[in-house]
């Protein structure tokens, strides 16, 4: 009877239940059983929440946020925030939208409003808010995604392999960690480097090594256009107009692998938010997200293709981790550290790991590590004299950073790791000092990009109309490139393999410079103002706006830009510039409205274009047939 009488007792209450208080004590067995466990090292706890305590005063506070209404993945949680000279202190990525209600159930996908996909021109639109409608509170959205046939056969493989004794593999055994990231790649033909990248403080101009050329005018002042049968036939995918992404301008990005294309607008002028929405490749929404506050200012994906990463103005930093492929998991954007990343003037992914490159408007230099959930900050060793205002990534991960009259490069930076150790400085104070004076007041540098060979040359942009290209090895003379004033302003320029850079002008005009040629004339002293290496082509008849270069497999480089109301894809060829194909987008020409954007997928089949009165254009290259 004892022991059925205290089994009752400690019967466990249902959760529904509500239990009496009681004001007597229990048992002295059950009062001992009831005292909770002393920690162990109960001393060091005590002394690291001094510590813990004594650094929230010197530590950035973050903004708490309600807990989610149901068990959500918590992207980014936690994040080890250190400075490079410091002790480093733990904060948390908050999230700033709130997830779905318990249970809800995964919508399925609804084309866009203007799908438009080889099912016909003449099927009905369906609306796509009806599968995500909007709402003025932060909401977040998606659909199912069925697993693959492809993951199902793999599946049925790992589980007939299981019974196989597998072969040894020191990767996985923890014993064993092959690192590739000091190795060099192989150097490209036609570079005209063999020295490694110089080490050190370097002075850009200062000893007279800078040559200033003027780049030609164009052969003919008529637009270039297909000759004979275009190349590529194309069909649109889906069209995305005002009502579902406002009528103003839009920044998107496509996924790496091409499934999906992310984009960033303001839908309302009355409500001051953003709205941030994943479409399929044939349209369709796969989630949506709200956020509070400004203007989207950057968009990008990851290298891998799993995290978004969006720059909102007065806001900060916000990253989308999406979930396993096949996963039906509803995921939300999370901010990262808003109180420091809110004075982001430059962002960048790295093109090699998950790791996101910040500059401040301070000057200092973030390397946030998204594998190891750790950012640090470098107030001393990566810190520069002004706003860091541009930037761009090595293939060997190297980062380069430009602020003021100075470019830095960096060491290596290990894929598991956030330090930022300075390898190269170049000033540029001896070139400006050497330049027109409306050169010098144009500002610090706006754009920055490496040469696709190694050790690369770097090109920076300065104001809106003068280029300078130096090298990296300081064995060839640095070069600064101005073109005619009549051809407009600098919208873009990219780079090709051999050291080919292509420039955008804003009146419709692409210049072409072959660097390999420039070097080769240079050491046998003929480098006349105009050389042969340089050609310039009229690409469009009012306005070239944008270019977006992918290398494709077989070494060739295909362009795409946006211009008057069409896309143009272009290759180069012996004579200069070829257009393969031309697509015409159906837009009238209004004032003040124009193509903004243009993005090629990462197989450089998918096309995309935006313009600044809320229109996205999405259409797919397809072989002529014979």
């Amino acid at each position: 009877r004892a022991k059925a009488a205290s089994a009752n007792s400690s019967s466990p209450v249902p959760a529904s239940a509500e239990t009496p208080t009681s004001s007597a004590a229990p048992p002295p067995a059950e009062a001992e059983a009831a005292k909770p466990a002393k920690p162990k090292n109960s001393s060091k706890s005590t002394k690291s929440s001094k510590s813990t305590k004594s650094s929230k005063s010197t530590k950035p506070s973050f903004r708490p946020m309600a807990a989610p209404l149901t068990e959500f993945p918590k992207p980014l949680l936690p994040i080890q925030v250190a400075t490079a000279d410091s002790a480093s202190a733990t904060a948390e990525a908050t999230p700033m939208v709130n997830p779905p209600p318990p249970n809800a159930a995964a919508l399925p996908a609804t084309p866009a409003p203007e799908a438009n996909a080889a099912a016909g021109a003449n099927a009905p639109p369906v609306a796509a808010a009806a599968a995500v409608p909007p709402s003025s509170s932060p909401s977040s959205t998606a659909a199912a995604v069925a697993p693959s046939a492809e993951s199902n056969g793999a599946a049925a493989t790992s589980s007939k392999a299981a019974d196989e004794k597998p072969p040894l593999d020191l990767s996985k055994s923890g014993k064993f960690k092959l690192d590739l990231g000091t190795l060099k790649p192989k150097q490209e033909e036609g570079a005209g480097h063999t020295e490694a990248l110089a080490k050190g403080d370097h002075d850009v101009g200062a000893k007279g090594n800078l040559a200033t050329l003027t780049t030609p005018r164009a052969a003919q002042e008529v637009a270039l256009s297909v000759r004979g049968k275009p190349k590529h036939g194309h069909k649109q995918l889906f069209r995305v107009s005002p009502k579902t992404l406002g009528a103003g301008k839009i920044n998107f990005a496509w996924q790496p692998g091409g499934k999906m294309i992310a984009t960033a607008s303001n839908p309302s002028k009355e409500h001051k938010e953003m709205v941030v929405m994943l479409f399929r490749r044939d349209g369709s929404v796969y989630n949506r997200a709200t956020l509070e506050g400004g203007n989207c200012t950057w968009l990008e994906w990851d290298s891998q293709g799993t995290v978004l990463g969006i720059l909102q103005e007065g806001v900060g930093m916000h990253l989308w981790e999406l979930p396993p492929e096949g996963s039906t998991t509803l995921t939300a954007p999370a901010t990262l550290c808003p109180n420091i990343t809110v004075h982001t003037t430059f962002c960048k992914w790295s093109k090699m790991a998950q790791q996101l490159a910040i500059g401040t408007k301070q000057g200092k230099v973030i390397i946030y590590n998204k594998s190891e959930s750790v950012m640090c900050m470098h107030d001393r060793k990566g810190k520069h004299g002004a706003p860091v205002t541009c930037g761009d990534w090595l293939f060997d991960n190297r980062l380069a950073l430009a602020s003021g009259q100075r470019v830095k490069i960096s060491q290596p930076i290990s894929e598991t790791s956030s330090r930022w150790e300075s390898f190269s400085k170049f000033r540029l104070g001896g070139w400006l000092s050497k330049v027109p004076r409306n050169i010098r007041a144009a500002g610090p540098p706006t754009r920055l990009s490496f040469a696709l060979g190694y050790p690369p040359y770097v090109a920076v942009c300065v104001g809106e109309k003068y280029l300078l290209t130096f090298d990296t090895t300081r064995t060839n003379d640095d070069m600064g490139l101005t073109f005619p004033d009549d051809y407009g302003v600098i919208t873009s320029f990219r780079w090709l393999p051999k050291n080919v850079l292509l420039v955008c002008l804003s009146n419709g005009y692409v210049t072409m410079v072959d660097f390999g040629a420039l070097v080769a004339m240079q050491s046998s002293n003929k480098l006349p103002e105009k050389v042969s290496s340089m050609s310039t082509s009229k690409v469009f008849n009012d306005y070239l706006q944008e270019m977006s270069v992918v290398q494709m497999n077989e070494g060739e480089a295909r362009i795409a830009t946006c211009g008057d109301h069409s896309l143009k894809i272009l290759q180069v060829d012996q004579a200069g510039l070829e257009v393969l194909t031309e697509v015409p987008l159906g837009r009238n020409f209004t004032v003040g409205e124009f193509l903004d954007q243009v993005e090629w997928d990462s197989d450089g089949q998918g096309l995309a274009v935006s313009s600044t009165d809320g229109y996205l254009y999405v259409h797919e290259l397809a072989e002529n047939k014979a």
